[in-house]
């Protein structure tokens, strides 16, 4: 299985709860860097860009990755399917 059908398989739950995972402990990472470099330069800008990142990562595991092009088994798509796509 390829890394691209991960989301629609019946494991498919890792890969979301891993996502929903590293986007929280992201945007608790900006928050202490926020409090840690108050006054510095780049203390906000740099925590914010943190903070927009992990929920950047938050929505990409609760947006499912679309089923289609032959991701998924049994799914219409291409002729060669995932394996045509990912090689």
């Amino acid at each position: 299985m390829t890394r691209a059908c991960w989301p629609t398989a019946r494991s498919g739950w890792i890969q979301v709860a891993t996502f929903l995972l590293a986007g929280a402990m992201t945007i608790a990472f900006a928050a202490g860097a926020r409090r840690a470099l108050a006054g510095r330069a780049g203390g906000y800008m740099g925590s914010e860009t943190d903070r927009l990142y992990g929920a950047g990562l938050m929505a990409a595991g609760l947006l499912r990755a679309d089923p289609a092009d032959g991701f998924g088994p049994g799914r219409p798509g291409r002729a060669g399917g995932a394996r045509q796509l990912a090689w």
